[in-house]
């Protein structure tokens, strides 16, 4: 884990009374743990104190502690061996007040505590199947992947802190401070990364900080003292040569020294340390010539001889009267913050750290009130620097109003009556502006049991108290609002049924006959069409229109539409006619109406046409909507397109447009089973060109071809719907007449030889002369039970036809049941 070595300028006073052996054996555990239970035994301890310092003293507030139990000392009395059990150790990761994790150098969880579970709304088994990658919001994504690799850079002070937003998982997005440490093995290489997680969401709000306070001229010499004596600070005023010239108040209480003794005397003599003179000296005189100067610590002697530590800010002012510039010097008594650090262990750093970093303010103050130090988060909500608080008193800070309540509950809290106080509260910021926050208060006892330091706790609550008392006002805006995100999701729900309706659809025709009926909930009180290009290009089709579909033209032009001129939506209304499509009826032209072209892989399909006989119906979010509908009909109409080409190239002869054979077996299967199971009919008739080889020598090849044509777009214009016209192969074409007897297709077959001679054949001019073809029929049940036998008898009478002097129908021989 991270090097504990460290002076503890800010944290936690109840370390104030540990044991030499204690502070020993802690120390040795985080500089050099051995094992995985040495290292358990760390992070329990960093999770004891992350509890104690994110509620106050959280621990002591269940039923099975004492109320009087410190949790740092009980973690350090158990000497390692309670914490061996994995009971234990899972108990105290969840009572944990903020959301923790242990997490691999990569981010991935690695443990998880219920309370960041219930956070994010993940269980724990699901957590650990994550990283902090999968959660965190993706415009956060990159600066917490930067920062994670900044960290893992460092070899000092290797902790980062950034608020940034995750997902949950509802989807929901949630603001959070996240605080991520290293973890480093006892050979000094990272090891693991400790997230800790703080809910910033309700309270996210940033504030600025004051400027530095600055003197003015003193243009009024009795306003100036008047000022400067009843000043909560120290304030002390010295001439150019150092003598007094005005001592308040606080500056007598510091010192003992009354104002007039010391007004006209030397300051260095009389209340600096000598080995202090010369340093104090140099300081004085970088302020006269106008040099800024920071923050400048240096002890005070008091009237007995004793010293306080002191905290000064120096300024020069110019005294008109003197026409001299005289020393301004403000400070605040820090003696008691410096006995603090100096009795804190050497082995604090991960402390100071999560105090300094965690997202809620934090005080750690005497047994009086008096601030000792206070985290940023503090300060920042009391609209401050921290410096500014030390030594204030927290009753101070409290709204009049509540500062008899808050005094109470103090009160119950220091004499044993409460284990910790918690109250929402007003506190009064630097710029006096009252801020609601919620108040928690712990003290820290010594050895007798006696008072002995404060930790106090404040969350701001200003965006939820402003949400609380939002005038009644804001009902309607809110209620328009949550209407309006309804309505969006009911289109989108439509939508996506439409989107399903039409992925099932197996072919275009059915899509066009659901998409009227799709479309209505999509656009309520509006009527329209969809149009599409016809594959010539030369005019737009109506192929599905709801509504009042006769008051637009079923077909036109593109030149006739604006929206695919333009090349994107158009809208027109009825104030301005000259703008509607030319495609729109006159008689009763619409109130609006839109038109959206419909475009899939560059290729304009159609168009979607919407218009409503009421002005307002089509508004910029229906418009919007418009054009997404638009979108997932190209989507759809393209996908179907493609598949019917497929399945056309998949069973359609290329040449002949015929049928292939794979889907004449297909077909057979099936319609001989439903004509075995409703007993009717069925007969196939098999037909072979004539001499189609020495027409291919005669001619050549693209004659045949050209003869192949010819003849199966005479037998499609001569079939039934019912009929299937299949080419079996080569010069063969073959026909399933479902539900023809035998002498019915033997007739039809005759038919369509007799058409085969009258028909006239050329190519490049030149006449091919008569075509002639023999023809073989068979029916079911007469010549066969099943397909292949119906087939096979039918290919025999075909040969039997050709053997006879081809040009004939023969009929295949009947079987005897």
């Amino acid at each position: 884990m991270t090097n504990l070595q460290t002076d503890r300028d800010r944290a936690e006073g109840w370390f104030n009374g540990l044991k030499n052996s204690e502070a020993q054996f802690l120390n040795s555990c985080y500089n050099a743990p051995q094992s995985m239970a040495d290292w358990v035994r760390i992070y329990n301890k960093a999770l004891a104190a992350i509890t104690f310092l994110s509620e106050g003293n959280a621990l002591a507030t269940s039923d099975r502690v004492d109320p009087e139990f410190n949790p740092v000392r009980s973690v350090l009395e158990t000497g390692g061996i309670l914490w061996e059990s994995e009971e234990r150790f899972h108990a105290l990761f969840d009572r944990a007040a903020a959301s923790v994790s242990l997490l691999e150098l990569d981010g991935r969880f690695v443990r998880v505590n219920q309370k960041l579970c219930n956070f994010l709304g993940y269980s724990r088994s699901e957590l650990l199947e994550l990283g902090i990658a999968d959660i965190t919001h993706p415009t956060d994504l990159d600066r917490v992947r930067d920062n994670l690799e900044r960290l893992l850079e460092r070899t000092e002070n290797p902790i980062y802190t950034l608020e940034q937003r995750l997902i949950c998982k509802d989807g929901s997005i949630v603001w959070a401070h996240f605080t991520i440490s290293i973890v480093k093995a006892s050979d000094g290489f990272s090891k693991y990364l400790l997230g800790v997680l703080l809910d910033i969401s309700d309270r996210k709000h940033v504030f600025e900080e004051g400027d530095s306070v600055r003197a003015n001229p003193r243009q009024n010499e009795g306003y100036f003292h008047t000022l400067v004596r009843t000043l909560g600070s120290v304030v002390i005023v010295l001439s150019s040569d150092k003598q007094v010239v005005e001592w308040n108040e606080e500056a007598e209480r510091l010192c003992g020294w009354p104002r007039e003794t010391l007004l006209g005397e030397d300051y260095l003599t009389l209340c600096v340390p000598p080995a202090w003179q010369s340093n104090v000296t140099a300081q004085f005189d970088l302020v006269l010539a106008g040099k800024s100067m920071r923050e400048f610590e240096h002890p005070v002697l008091n009237w007995n001889g004793n010293q306080r530590e002191v905290s000064w800010n120096f300024n020069r002012l110019y005294d008109a009267q003197s026409q001299r510039w005289e020393i301004v010097m403000c400070g605040r008594d820090v003696t008691e913050r410096q006995q603090a650090q100096k009795a804190l262990p050497v082995s604090a750093e991960p402390f100071r750290q999560i105090f300094e970093q965690v997202a809620i303010g934090l005080a750690y103050a005497d047994s009086h009130g008096r601030i000792v130090t206070a985290n940023p988060k503090f300060a920042d909500i009391c609209g401050c620097c921290p410096e500014d608080l030390n030594a204030t008193s927290v009753a101070r800070l409290v709204h009049p109003e509540d500062r008899s309540e808050w005094s109470e509950g103090i009160g119950r809290l220091l004499s044993h009556e409460l284990a910790t106080f918690a109250r929402e509260i007003r506190y009064v910021r630097r710029d006096g502006k009252a801020i609601w926050v919620k108040f928690t208060a712990s003290v820290l006892r010594d050895a007798q049991g006696q008072p002995e330091n404060l930790l106090y706790a404040i969350e701001d609550l200003s965006d939820r108290k402003q949400v609380e008392v939002a005038p009644k006002s804001a009902n309607p805006r809110l209620v328009a609002i949550v209407s309006e995100l309804k309505r969006r999701h009911q289109e989108l729900v439509r939508l996506g049924q439409m989107s399903e309706f039409l992925q099932v659809c197996s072919s275009l025709q059915e899509a066009y006959e659901t998409l009227g009926d799709l479309m209505l909930p999509l656009f309520p009180g509006c009527s329209g069409g969809l149009f599409l290009v016809c594959p010539e290009r030369e005019e737009l089709k109506a192929v599905s229109t709801w509504g009042k579909a006769s008051e637009t033209t079923n077909a036109f032009t593109s030149d006739d539409c604006w929206a695919l001129r333009l090349g994107h939506l158009h809208w027109s209304q009825e104030a301005l006619p000259g703008l509607h499509c030319h495609h729109i009826g006159d008689d009763v032209p619409p109130a609006e109406c839109l038109c959206v072209p419909i475009v899939a892989q560059g290729e304009t399909l159609g168009v979607l046409h919407v218009r409503s006989d009421e002005a307002g119906s089509l508004t910029q979010a229906k418009r919007q909507f418009s054009q997404t509908v638009a979108e997932q009909l190209a989507l759809a109409l393209s996908n179907l397109q493609l598949r019917e080409i497929l399945k056309h190239q998949s069973i359609r002869d290329p040449l002949t447009g015929l049928y292939n054979r794979r889907y004449l077996e297909e077909t057979l299967d099936r319609e001989f089973r439903r004509a075995a199971r409703e007993g009717y009919p069925i007969s196939i008739v098999m037909l072979d060109i004539d001499r189609f080889k020495t027409l291919n020598d005669t001619f050549g090849h693209e004659a045949g071809d050209a003869v192949l044509e010819s003849l199966s777009k005479f037998l499609l214009d001569c079939v039934r719907g019912s009929d299937i016209a299949c080419r079996y192969g080569g010069e063969e074409i073959t026909l399933v007449l479902p539900g023809a007897s035998l002498d019915v297709a033997y007739e039809r077959a005759e038919t369509l030889r007799r058409g085969i001679c009258n028909l006239k054949i050329c190519k490049s001019g030149r006449s091919l002369g008569i075509v002639t073809a023999s023809f073989g029929v068979a029916g079911f049940p007469d010549c066969g039970k099943t397909w292949d036998v119906l087939l096979r008898a039918a290919d025999t009478a075909l040969y039997r036809a050709k053997t006879a002097g081809r040009n004939r129908v023969v009929m295949a021989k009947t079987v005897v049941s």
